[in-house]
């Protein structure tokens, strides 16, 4: 689903195919001066799109059908426009001209668990084979915003101030998970400890007011419930927001303190 447009099994859209592109690597590689060898530095992951072969039903009626199927009615109305839907949720209207906001793309697997991928739909072409044809063939391109697939569903953990830490282990997921955190006032400088990462929060939350630390990329922010960034308040390693993860498979201590 796509902007409010499903398609797939059971919708006026059959896929006919997903080819989902390996990720570009970006090298960081440099030759030693007069050696055999590289200097090899940080390397970077370029996502790539997703394409979709989709045939969208065109409906015909065939000649004297009406008289010959008795009492069944026919509505041709009722699948014109089907290709305008499809390609009107893919203009991406809602993300397209906003910098830095981008569409999620849902879909199941086959034991039903839904998920999501992030990033913007792109090309779209349509074209129809024939006369005779039911479907008018469509390429459309899915541009992610990253190289991870996740899951649609947010777990969350309610934690209480306390002097012991509480242990938790993602049990689904086999990469490292980006998190947020929510704080609740009345607090004054927050500190919170998530393994060995530390969030300090130069910053005092009054009653009835919450501050959101997020690290997803879609929305990797530091704010308050007034709308006030917060981020040049983040102190330490954790003001780059892209290092804070929940380590897979791992029993991670969580604690915090105000």
């Amino acid at each position: 689903m796509l902007n409010g447009c499903k398609f797939g099994k059971g919708t006026p859209y059959s896929v006919g195919s997903v080819q989902i592109q390996s990720y570009n690597v970006q090298a960081g590689d440099d030759q030693n001066i007069m050696a055999d060898e590289l200097n090899m530095k940080q390397d970077t992951f370029q996502p790539t799109p997703i394409i979709f072969e989709i045939g969208v039903q065109d409906f015909k009626v065939l000649p004297h059908m009406q008289a010959l199927a008795s009492n069944v009615q026919f509505h041709r109305e009722n699948y014109e426009g089907l290709l305008n839907v499809l390609s009107g949720a893919w203009r991406g209207d809602a993300a397209r001209k906003n910098y830095g906001q981008i569409t999620p793309l849902r879909y199941c697997t086959r034991n039903g668990r839904e998920m999501v991928w992030y990033g913007r739909p792109r090309k779209f072409q349509a074209t129809k084979a024939s006369d005779k044809s039911s479907f008018y063939g469509v390429n459309a391109e899915f541009q992610r915003a990253d190289t991870l697939v996740y899951e649609w569903e947010e777990e969350f953990q309610i934690i209480e101030q306390q002097a012991d830490p509480i242990f938790i282990e993602r049990d689904r997921g086999d990469c490292d998970s980006w998190l947020r955190i929510l704080g609740y006032g009345p607090l004054s400088n927050p500190v919170i400890t998530i393994g060995d990462q530390q969030i300090i929060l130069d910053h005092e939350v009054d009653e009835n007011e919450v501050f959101e630390i997020s690290s997803y990329p879609w929305q990797r922010r530091a704010v308050d419930s007034n709308g006030l960034n917060l981020a040049a308040k983040l102190i330490g390693d954790t003001q780059y927001l892209d290092r804070l993860k929940l380590p897979a498979y791992t029993r991670t201590p969580v604690r915090w303190t105000a």
